[in-house]
């Protein structure tokens, strides 16, 4: 509604500089306007839609379940209204005092900021809701928070804490027999290696993982190990090996492609595109590029972050063919995206082949301003880093004194059970005696009386 407010403002500005564009800027405003006022009042009908499914006769088990499948598939890049929801159910799942839903609604919510490249909130939503569900006793919800925490953790570079968190998804996996959580407990562990620069440890877990989808049937996951298995092929310097394998998984996306998403699809082609601009086959590369942006733009919904992400791609192919220039303007777009989401960790890698396309064009004055935003990038981060490790000291601090709080109240309460029982034992013992000297007072009297 403000944009009315500066609409004739805006008309007799745009007048005073070419008369003639007044009606194509005076139609083209009304578009705006009225594509505004929708989206507000699709947001404003879809919150009341929504928020009817937690009110009602049902029970709450029944609400938050219905509530859940509804909000938990909503796009989180588009809008707001995905958090103002999920924020509502917590709130809700809270007042009703149930530790499963509450652990539920927590990683929903965690899921949005994840989505959306907020990782430190997301990290506390799901480490929240790892503690509901230890209270809850749900292990399938234990697994969940803790192959997600160590998916954040290894896009952190925090691999340490990554590990932890895949290989107790591993365990809890193996020990209900749960194949689908073993598969992404080991793909999670191979994700962190890899990460981490242990390509050749990372190479068998990516292995393990595509058998046990394989031997699923399950797509979406052989398809995101096969990714991994060719892309530690390709940091090995194995090119051929890796194409073999990308072209396995291309063969399952068309072969597939009716029963697979979008996005699933082109990031195959992206990925092969890569190893194509690694390898020196630019030309194929550029092929295996232009059809991952077909499809991506072909989405009712393209996720931003995968777009900016093959933006990144096509331009370090740029870069190896040494189009300097042409990589610097997507480079730079890239940037600011980057820049707006606030994900440092990618920035300064950025900045740094900014650094470099200036300086292969000898626009050294360029050069120089995107290695300080890269060396100012690179303590940002490092700051960063430490504060989530003391983060992670703190809690683990406060966890161990609750702990050591709880273990020194057991004790006592042990003590006094003890001391409870001796009391009562040494009475029973009194009791016995008083007993038996009753009887024997009372028998002498007998044996006397006869």
């Amino acid at each position: 509604m403000t944009c009315i407010l500066y609409f004739p403002l805006s008309i007799k500005l745009i007048e005073s500089i070419n008369p003639k564009m007044k009606y194509l800027i005076l139609i083209l405003s009304i578009l705006m306007i009225v594509k505004l006022e929708a989206q507000e009042h699709f947001n404003v009908d879809e919150i009341k839609t929504l928020d009817s499914l937690l009110e009602g006769n049902l029970p709450d088990s029944t609400k938050m379940n219905l509530f859940i499948n509804e909000v938990q598939v909503l796009p989180p890049w588009e809008s707001r209204v995905p958090f103002q929801l999920a924020e509502k159910g917590l709130s809700y799942s809270i007042s009703v005092g149930d530790p499963l839903y509450i652990g539920k609604m927590q990683e929903m919510l965690g899921s949005f900021y994840d989505k959306t490249s907020i990782y430190d909130t997301a990290a506390v939503l799901y480490n929240d809701a790892l503690v509901s569900f230890k209270k809850s006793n749900n292990l399938d919800g234990k697994i969940r928070c803790h192959l997600e925490l160590g998916g954040i953790y290894a896009v952190s570079d925090n691999f340490e804490k990554s590990l932890n968190h895949c290989y107790e998804a591993l365990a809890l996996s193996k020990k209900q027999n749960d194949e689908t959580g073993t598969g992404n407990a080991y793909f999670g562990i191979s994700q962190t290696l890899l990460n981490s620069g242990r390509v050749e440890e990372a190479l068998p877990n990516a292995i393990k993982s595509r058998n046990i989808f394989l031997k699923q049937n399950n797509i979406y996951g052989e398809l995101r190990a096969l990714s991994y298995i060719s892309y530690c092929y390709e940091l090995m310097g194995n090119y051929e090996q890796a194409i073999i394998i990308l072209n396995e998984s291309i063969d399952i996306v068309e072969r597939e492609s009716d029963h697979l998403d979008i996005e699933t699809r082109a990031i195959q082609y992206q990925t092969r595109g890569s190893i194509h601009s690694e390898s020196g086959k630019f030309e194929l590369g550029t092929k295996d590029y232009d059809k991952a942006r077909e499809l991506f733009l072909s989405s009712p919904n393209p996720d931003p972050q995968s777009l900016n992400s093959l933006n990144w791609y096509e331009a370090t192919l740029l870069f190896n063919k040494e189009e300097y220039a042409e990589a610097i303007k997507l480079l730079s777009k890239v940037l600011k995206v980057e820049k707006e989401a606030k994900r440092t960790n990618r920035s300064h890698y950025i900045t740094k082949s900014l650094s470099q396309a200036y300086a292969e064009l000898n626009q050294y004055d360029s050069a120089y301003y995107y290695m300080l935003e890269h060396e100012e990038l690179s303590v940002a981060q490092k700051n960063h880093e430490t504060s989530m490790q003391m983060e992670e000291l703190k809690t683990k601090y406060e966890t161990e004194k609750k702990e050591a709080t709880i273990f020194a109240q057991e004790e006592l309460i042990t003590q006094q059970k003890i001391i409870q029982w001796s009391v009562l034992g040494f009475a029973g013992v009194l009791a016995l005696l008083f007993f038996q000297s009753f009887r024997n007072v009372k028998l002498k009297k007998q044996i006397n009386e006869h």
